[in-house]
C-alpha cells in the first residue's frame, strides 16, 4: 500500500470516530493520548482530540510518513507542502482530483477528496457551538464529515504525488515470548514500569524494548502471555496489586482487559526453566505471586515466591 492511500485511511479515521470533533483551540489534539489505527497489519498513531480543517489533514499525512514540510494551517500549507516534493500545486478547479488529493482556499478552508467518482470531499467544519470550539469529540456528528463536492471556492489543488510504498505493510511485527527462568541479573530480566495513567501501567522489557502483552488483546483463562511492540491499547496495560505476606510485600499482575484474571506461572514454575506466564481467574495461589525487586540500574525483576524464578524474556 502506498502512503498516501495509508494517509486518505488516517483521515477517514478522524472524520469517522466520535473521539475527533472541530475546535481551533485544541486543533493537534487534546495530549491525553493516542489513537492507534491498524491499517494492512501496521498500527499507526493519531492523537486524540479535535481538529480543524488544516491540522486534520497535516496529521492525517504526517502519520503516515508523508511529511508536510512544517505547515501549521491553510495559508501556509501550498508553500511548504510543494517544498517538500510529496505534493504539486494545480491552480483553479481544471485538475480533476484523486483520492488522497488536497482542495484548498488558502485563506479559509480545506478539505480532502475522498472519492473522484462519484466526487466526495471531506473536512473539519464548525463546533457544535457553531463556533470554533467546543467539547473535546465530535458531539454532532457533523464536527468532521463526508459530503458531496462544493465549490469554497477553491484556489486550487494539491496533488498528493508520493508514490512511496509503505514497506513495513508486509512486515510482521517482532514478538517475543516470556519463560520463567533461574535468576542471573541479566537484562533479560529486567523491566522498565511505565506510567500509563489511571492506575495502570505499560511494562517493557529492557533486553528487547517490546512490552507485556495480551496475544490479540483475547484475555481469556490460559491466555500466554508474550512480549510486543508498544501500541496503544489495553492489552498492554495492568495494574500492579500490592499485597503483604507476613512483614514482606508482593505484587500480583492484573490486565486491564480483564479484572479479577491474575498473570499466573505454569505449573508453578517446577517443570524446568520453560514454564510459561498465563492468565487464570484469581485463585489466591502462590501461582499468581511475584516479589518485585529493583535492580541498580533503576529496573525491575519480577521474581516469582514460589519456584524464586523470573519472568524472562527469550
Amino acid at each position: 500500500m502506498k502512503k498516501r492511500e495509508v494517509a486518505l485511511k488516517l483521515f477517514r479515521h478522524l472524520l469517522e470516530h466520535s473521539w475527533h470533533g472541530y475546535s481551533q483551540i485544541s486543533r493537534w489534539g487534546d495530549g491525553a493520548g493516542t489513537c492507534p489505527v491498524v491499517i494492512n497489519g501496521k498500527t499507526y498513531q493519531l492523537q486524540q482530540g479535535d481538529r480543524d480543517c488544516s491540522s486534520a489533514i497535516i496529521s492525517a499525512f504526517e502519520a503516515a510518513g508523508i511529511s508536510c514540510g512544517g505547515a501549521t494551517f491553510t495559508g501556509n500549507m501550498r508553500d511548504c507542502m510543494v517544498a517538500t516534493g510529496n505534493f504539486r500545486w494545480h491552480p483553479g478547479t481544471a485538475y480533476i482530483a484523486k483520492p488522497g488529493d488536497v482542495y484548498l482556499n488558502e485563506a479559509c478552508h480545506t478539505a480532502m477528496c475522498m472519492s473522484a467518482v462519484p466526487d466526495r470531499l471531506g473536512e473539519f467544519s464548525i463546533s457544535e457551538t457553531g463556533g470554533i470550539d467546543g467539547a473535546e469529540g465530535d458531539q454532532t456528528g457533523w464536527e468532521s464529515h463526508e459530503c458531496d463536492y462544493y465549490n469554497y471556492p477553491w484556489d486550487g489543488i494539491l496533488e498528493c504525488i508520493n508514490d512511496e510504498e509503505d514497506k513495513a505493510d508486509s512486515q510482521t511485527p517482532k514478538t517475543g515470548k516470556i519463560e520463567m527462568r533461574q535468576q542471573k541479573g541479566t537484562d533479560n530480566q529486567r523491566f522498565q514500569i511505565e506510567d500509563a495513567g489511571g492506575s495502570f501501567v505499560r511494562i517493557k522489557s529492557k533486553s528487547t524494548g517490546l512490552y507485556l502483552d495480551v496475544p490479540g488483546a483475547n484475555a481469556v483463562n490460559g491466555a500466554v502471555l508474550q512480549l510486543y511492540p508498544k501500541n496503544g491499547t489495553d492489552a498492554q496495560l495492568w495494574k500492579i496489586v500490592y499485597k503483604a505476606k507476613g512483614l514482606a510485600q508482593y505484587v500480583q499482575l492484573e490486565p486491564k482487559l480483564s479484572p479479577g484474571r491474575l498473570a499466573s506461572v505454569e505449573s508453578n514454575g517446577v517443570a524446568g526453566d520453560t514454564a510459561k506466564l498465563k492468565l487464570w481467574n484469581d485463585q489466591n495461589s502462590s501461582k499468581q505471586t511475584f516479589w518485585l525487586k529493583q535492580a541498580d540500574d533503576g529496573t525491575y525483576v519480577f521474581v516469582h515466591t514460589y519456584s524464586l524464578k523470573a519472568i524472562t524474556a527469550v
